[in-house]
């Protein structure tokens, strides 16, 4: 083999060899990249995870009109937005102030479904109306009233009876952070104090110091629209924030 022949096989295998190289890291790049591709065409937007929330928990009566595989699904639905937080240390940020309507509420186990009415919509306190009214009560409406700066906690059922007699449960409480340094940021102790009670013209409030009952809410979701929180009752929700009327 001549010399000049020599050096231009040698002139190729320099250039060949980056070449190769080049090919290689770019055959790798679209390697990864079909491979990445199917895990981000996976991730829907918060607005659409948050929009099947709302569609799944409508017309359910806040949960109590769900049937078991409607819970089932919509458990599902509200441990996906938990998964997508925005909000770092919910239990410390202003988002948590402020009014919120209650849309959906039940057990995270269906077995608690009957057992239990800590997850129930009313609570224990118009739980024991139900039987003294029969079919005629109906709960109009939930709201919970945030202000974890002033300490202060309400939950405020409104319901009528036989389409006749309004009504309101007001039940007062007291929120403090949790020392619990596994939750710090997320949970806060609530102990309840007192409740106002109004059926028609009639109103009283009953002090609760002595029986204390206290609990915890853990924030597992949290934007300027929604809020999702477990109760230390086993108890699951979901509520949006209310606008603030001008």
């Amino acid at each position: 083999m001549s010399l000049s022949s020599q050096s231009h096989l040698s002139g190729c295998c320099l250039v060949s060899k980056p070449l190769q190289r080049t090919l290689a890291s770019q055959s790798a790049r679209r390697t990864v990249g079909a491979i990445a591709l199917p895990f981000f065409k996976q991730q829907k937007p918060l607005r659409d995870v948050k929009a099947e929330v709302l569609k799944a928990v409508a017309n359910t009566q806040r949960g109590q009109r769900a049937t078991p595989a409607q819970r089932k699904e919509i458990l599902a639905l509200i441990e996906s937005l938990e998964a997508r937080n925005p909000t770092k240390s919910p239990a410390k940020s202003d988002l948590l102030s402020g009014r919120w309507s209650l849309l959906f509420t039940g057990p995270t186990e269906e077995s608690e479904f009957r057992k239990t009415r800590a997850g129930t919509l009313e609570g224990p306190f118009l739980s024991r109306l139900k039987p003294l009214s029969a079919n005629a009560f109906r709960t109009k409406g939930i709201t919970q009233v945030l202000d974890p700066c002033a300490g202060k906690a309400e939950n405020l059922a409104e319901f009528s009876i036989a389409n006749a007699i309004n009504g309101s449960l007001n039940i007062l409480g007291a929120v403090t952070p949790s020392q619990d340094t596994a939750f710090q940021g997320t949970r806060v102790n609530v102990e309840f104090t007192a409740f106002d009670l109004k059926l028609g013209p009639l109103q009283t409030t009953i002090p609760l110091g002595w029986i204390k009952p206290k609990g915890w809410i853990q924030t597992t979701f949290l934007d300027s629209e929604l809020r999702v929180g477990r109760g230390d009752k086993g108890s699951i929700f979901l509520a949006a924030r209310q606008k603030i009327k001008k």
